[in-house]
């Protein structure tokens, strides 16, 4: 079982996260962040997300990879307003 916020957490998550972006229809090309904060989950093997990522989507798609210090986003508030919100342990895939 992987907790959040540990490396098994962080494998498994970039797993389904590849699985879901090569479901979709078209998927040529892709640009992936992870938060630093992952990446500092995975201890000594600082590699192994790349690597999780490299292993799916190797030969399959062309696809750059980046780490970012954090993430802003719109979220909805009770009232139905966007406001931006920082958020950290993300995995952010833009599909082109």
């Amino acid at each position: 079982m992987a907790i959040c916020g540990d490396k098994n957490y962080v494998l498994q998550s970039a797993r389904e996260t590849m699985a879901d972006a090569l479901g979709t229809q078209n998927t040529r090309n892709m640009m992936i962040f992870s938060c630093a904060a992952r990446r500092w989950m995975l201890g000594g093997d600082v590699n192994a997300e790349m690597n999780e990522v490299a292993k799916r989507l190797d030969g399959v798609c062309k696809y750059q990879f980046g780490y970012s210090g954090g993430e802003i986003c719109p979220v909805p508030r009770p009232d139905g307003k966007l406001v931006n919100r920082f958020h950290n342990y993300s995995l952010i895939t833009c599909i082109i």
